[in-house]
């Protein structure tokens, strides 16, 4: 039985995916790097940046672009350059505010736990007015293993007080699927084009808008 739901950022409430996209070439500029996505970069960005800590990403950044700024600076460029992208094109993802809001006045406990750094769930939040309607919310700045990794999943049970098999995970990318499946938790993936189908076999079912999702349904999982 499904007591407590977690919610994923980007890619579930929000479409911020191709908004960090279109930020890294921007970024890169900034270091007189000339970037362009072909298909190579886009499996890069899709194995190892989507649902990912920034630590992790700014790794990556660092040795294949052989940048010497501090992670700090990498990180706060790039936030700066994301978050002028956001104040204009950011939007929501239909149908996913409605089942937020089904599930709070249900009674489910929600948690919001996302890879993206504090600033960013906090800039999330309040553009949508979405922060009563969370009890919890993680980032992969409070935890030391990031996505693929459950760590994020099981701080977010234990501050529920709640059996990981008793949560239910939503998830987008590659790299939350798994560590939701990994954290014993039930997993509804929101299929999207960036989601290889292969990966949606460790999800407890696949839809591709949340508002299609009935409380029965929830309750059979």
């Amino acid at each position: 039985m499904i007591k407590a739901v977690i919610f994923d950022m980007d890619g579930v409430i929000v479409d911020s995916e191709p908004l960090w996209q279109r930020m890294l070439p921007l970024y890169l500029h900034t270091k007189g790097i000339t970037f362009k996505y072909d298909k190579k970069s886009l499996q890069l960005i899709n194995l190892h940046f989507r649902g990912r800590r920034q630590k992790y990403i700014t790794g990556i950044l660092k040795k294949k672009f052989q940048i010497t700024d501090p992670y700090h600076k990498i990180l706060n460029d790039r936030l700066h350059i994301l978050f002028g992208i956001f104040r204009h094109s950011l939007k929501s993802i239909p149908g996913t505010i409605p089942f937020i809001k089904k599930l709070h006045a249900s009674g489910y406990p929600l948690v919001l736990a996302s890879s993206s750094p504090h600033r960013v769930i906090r800039y999330v939040l309040k553009k949508f007015h979405l922060k009563k309607y969370f009890k919890f919310t993680v980032s992969g700045d409070d935890v030391q293993r990031g996505k693929p990794h459950p760590e994020i999943f099981l701080k977010s049970a234990q501050l529920l007080r709640t059996k990981p098999s008793e949560i239910l995970v939503i998830e987008d990318s590659i790299s939350g699927i798994l560590a939701a499946h990994r954290a014993g938790m039930k997993c509804i993936a929101l299929k999207q084009p960036y989601t290889p189908k292969k990966y949606l076999n460790s999800a407890t079912l696949v839809v591709h808008r949340l508002s299609a999702i009935s409380l029965q349904t929830i309750s059979h999982l």
